[in-house]
C-alpha cells in the first residue's frame, strides 16, 4: 500500500494505516479528508474552550483528538493528549493548556504533510 513513498514518515506509522484502513486506499483516501479538516477544527474548539476557562468542555475536546491522532498513526502523540485531556478535566494547571494545544498543532501539521504525501502516492 505504501510501497511508493520516497521517504519513510518520521510523525506516522504507517502499521497503524495499513491495520485501520486493511489495505484500502478509498478508505484511507476518506479518513485523509476527514482529519485534515478535523485538526483545524480541534484545534479551534480548544483554543476557544481554554480562553473562556471551560476546561471539562476542552477535555472532552482532547478526548476526540486523542482518538482521532491514535487513528491516523500519530503515535507520539497518543499519550500527551492523554494526559491533557485529564489535566483539563481536572481543571489544574490551566497555564500549562496552551502549551498541549500548540503541541497538538505543530505536531499534526507535521504529520499532516507527511499524510499528504502518503495520499498522493497511493
Amino acid at each position: 500500500m505504501f510501497e511508493n513513498l520516497k521517504t519513510k514518515p518520521e510523525h506516522i506509522d504507517l502499521s497503524v494505516l495499513e491495520e485501520i484502513t486493511d489495505g484500502s486506499s478509498d478508505l484511507l483516501h476518506d479518513m485523509l479528508d476527514i482529519f485534515f479538516l478535523q485538526v483545524p477544527k480541534f484545534t479551534m474548539e480548544m483554543e476557544e474552550a481554554n480562553s473562556s476557562g471551560e476546561y471539562a468542555k476542552l477535555g472532552a475536546i482532547a478526548h476526540k483528538a486523542k482518538s482521532t491522532v491514535a487513528t491516523m498513526g500519530i503515535t507520539a502523540l497518543i499519550q500527551k493528549m492523554k494526559d491533557f485531556e485529564l489535566l483539563a478535566k481536572s481543571g489544574e494547571r490551566p497555564e500549562e493548556y496552551a502549551a498541549y494545544i500548540d503541541l497538538f498543532k505543530t505536531n499534526c501539521d507535521k504529520a499532516i504533510k507527511e499524510l499528504k504525501d502518503i495520499k498522493s502516492n497511493l
